[in-house]
């Protein structure tokens, strides 16, 4: 009798340790804000983020320095083709600022995928300015892309209040589809590393 009392004063124990963890590493995410009508949640795994922008079959996400596995200089968009028609990236442009200073990009990638779900990357182009010779960027139905930086923020880390500026203008169906949007982090370390 006594050693199932014992066993389950363990478990409760274990139980209330690991509820214990998991609200301090709640505790100790950065906060993160977005003022836009489709507020992005901070929840779920890498792809599976709440949309910024959701309409007809095409949706997007924004992914901050710091967010899950990137690094505190990748920023990236990803996006998604549920609609039955292609969809076309014609033009795309990230501005980000740290406490009003304005940072330039050092690298930039656009990478296509067979699906939503897949990771088996099948195409790849260098989206930096220097590269970047307008190939088509394009999406079948089903298909998923993502652009991809890396920001110049110097050698020394900042943290302050960030600010992210995207224009995106798509086509599908010969009609144009513009995206502006900016979002607003009130705070969050950002940093360079090596040269990629």
């Amino acid at each position: 009798m006594i050693k199932y009392v014992v066993f389950g004063v363990v478990i409760i124990a274990l139980f209330a340790g690991w509820n214990l963890l998991q609200k301090q590493s709640l505790v100790n995410k950065p906060q993160l804000q977005q003022n836009q009508q489709g507020y992005q949640e901070e929840s779920g795994r890498y792809g599976m983020k709440q949309p910024f922008y959701n309409k007809d079959g095409i949706s997007l996400q924004h992914y901050w320095p710091g967010d899950g596995s990137f690094s505190n200089e990748e920023t990236e968009i990803l996006l998604f083709n549920d609609s039955n028609s292609n969809l076309q990236v014609k033009s795309f442009d990230l501005t980000y600022s740290v406490e009003d200073k304005t940072y330039p990009q050092k690298s930039g990638t656009w990478e296509k995928f067979p699906s939503k779900t897949s990771w088996d990357r099948i195409e790849y182009i260098n989206i930096s300015s220097q590269y970047y010779k307008g190939e088509l960027l394009s999406l079948t139905p089903g298909q998923k892309g993502k652009l991809h930086w890396h920001m110049q923020f110097g050698p020394n880390p900042l943290d302050g209040k960030q600010i992210v500026k995207i224009q995106l203008t798509l086509l599908k169906n010969g009609q144009t589809i513009n995206i502006d949007e900016q979002f607003n982090r009130g705070s969050g370390t950002v940093m360079s590393k090596g040269n990629h």
